[in-house]
């Protein structure tokens, strides 16, 4: 609880947000943030049953999500896909996570 509060706290989040998140409950993030800080204020939470690079965007903005999460080299993913015809559509959203240096060191 104390973690989900913080983490609300942190990113200023409302019942108004909409949290999507790809990573799976065993994991602690969604457990502890995602989860808790979603909970905290009363906002939604959307589970999705993995990343979907192709589809990430689409399933973003059907959802009218506010805050994502994100692990590892999903960032560098996300860049590397061709553009799509409604790249340009606006989504609000802010992302939470930990980059992989790996990816960034080319």
């Amino acid at each position: 609880m104390v973690a989900g509060n913080r983490y609300s706290s942190h990113l200023s989040l409302t019942a108004n947000d909409r949290v999507i998140t790809p990573l799976p409950l065993f994991h602690m993030n969604p457990q502890i943030l995602s989860t808790m800080g979603t909970l905290f204020v009363g906002g939604s939470l959307t589970l999705v049953d993995r990343f979907h690079s192709r589809s990430w965007w689409q399933e973003v903005r059907a959802k009218e999500t506010t805050h994502f999460h994100y692990l590892g080299v999903m960032p560098a993913v996300l860049m590397g896909m061709p553009e799509q015809a409604d790249d340009g559509a606006k989504i609000y959203a802010l992302s939470q996570g930990r980059k992989n240096d790996q990816v960034y060191l080319d």
